[in-house]
């Protein structure tokens, strides 16, 4: 039996208990408060930045925009518009390119929202009075080669637009053999080759499949000769052969000489990442004829419509002899490229669409 002092007791000894519930409660629901209050504070410390890419009275579509403070990039739409959301307060350099126009940075001053940028491009000019063509490096370990230095090359395949990079010196484009990749190092050789990665628009060209061992071609433990010619031609355990890389489709080539990351592969020696054509532009023939070379290019940029993106469709053949009586010697090429882009908007979130199709077939006495 309990007495009623006994209760007293009890009664008073719950009353702590009670206490303590309350305050941990009550730090609960400040902890919370805070936490919304430092979000809120935050968010609205963020701007929106929105505007146009224009060329006189003409927008721009799907221009590419880059903020390199924050190392943040952008797409435009169909209509040349972009959106530049939770932007922090300063001052920061914006650059726009596009296919067909020349670069452009400016500062901008991002205080309070802004719904009226106008980025204004010029159209890129062929015709120059006077300019040196070199690779532009922009970060430490990364070489650009732009569109317009690609076409002073006057290429016939990926091997002659590494003549652009510093250290490189001529040497004659023999598209008779396989082409070894050399980015790095003076010469080229087999292993160098191979251990560099070659990306299309962030899709590798090959991988460690195109590693095999042939008994009596490639050599090895169990064989002490291999067939030298057959292997110089099809470059078999050498990597990427640049004689099949068409460069009238490529927009810009980017080299890392340094350590990439390892999302790209499994690579040792570098790699080459290719952005292709895209968007509208001008019809654009390309010919070029000398003893050994015979090639010719013809490529446009279609708007479909506003919702429907933009189509650049493009074709080039290629076909090169370094030695008449040496059937063996000859190489033919045909590429053709489709590459479809559109940007649509779900909301208030932005899908960007891209597609590419691209072939190319070869044709010579080797392969009978």
């Amino acid at each position: 039996m309990y007495s009623a002092e006994d209760g007293e007791d009890g009664y008073e000894s719950s009353r702590p208990c009670f206490y303590c519930m309350m305050v941990r409660f009550c730090l609960i629901v400040f902890c919370f408060l805070f936490v919304s209050f430092s979000y809120a504070v935050e968010t609205s410390s963020l701007h929106k930045v929105c505007g146009k890419v224009v060329s006189g009275r003409d927008p721009i579509p799907f221009a590419y925009l880059f903020i390199e403070e924050l190392n943040r990039s952008f797409a435009c739409d169909v209509n040349g518009e972009f959106c530049m959301e939770k932007m922090p307060p300063g001052t920061y350099t914006l650059r726009a390119s596009s296919m067909g126009y020349a670069d452009v940075e400016m500062k901008i001053d991002v205080a309070q929202a802004v719904a009226d940028l106008i980025v204004r491009m010029k159209v890129s000019s062929t015709e120059l009075p006077e300019f040196e063509v070199m690779a532009n490096r922009k970060m430490s370990d990364k070489i650009t080669v732009g569109e317009e230095a690609i076409q002073y090359t006057q290429p016939t395949s990926l091997a002659d637009v590494l003549l652009l990079l510093p250290g490189n010196v001529y040497q004659e484009n023999n598209m008779s053999g396989f082409i070894e990749l050399s980015n790095r190092q003076v010469g080229s050789d087999a292993n160098s080759s191979l251990g560099m990665a070659v990306l299309t628009d962030g899709s590798p060209m090959s991988n460690d499949g195109t590693r095999v061992q042939m008994v009596g071609i490639t050599g090895g433990s169990s064989s002490k000769s291999e067939d030298s010619e057959f292997k110089s031609r099809s470059g078999l355990n050498q990597g990427t052969d640049m004689r099949y890389i068409s460069t009238d489709h490529i927009h810009s080539v980017e080299f890392t000489q340094g350590i990439s990351s390892a999302r790209y592969g499994n690579l040792s020696s570098g790699m080459i990442h290719i952005n292709s054509k895209h968007g509208v532009s001008p019809l654009n023939v390309r010919a070029k004829t000398d003893l050994k070379n015979k090639l010719f290019y013809v490529g446009k940029g279609f708007k479909l419509s506003d919702r429907l993106g933009t189509l650049h469709l493009g074709v080039d053949y290629l076909h090169s002899v370094k030695d008449i009586r040496e059937e063996m010697d000859k190489f033919s090429r045909v590429t053709g490229q489709a590459y479809y882009n559109n940007s649509v908007k779900l909301g208030s979130c932005k899908l960007h669409l891209d597609a590419k199709f691209s072939q190319t077939v070869t044709a010579n006495k080797m392969k009978k």
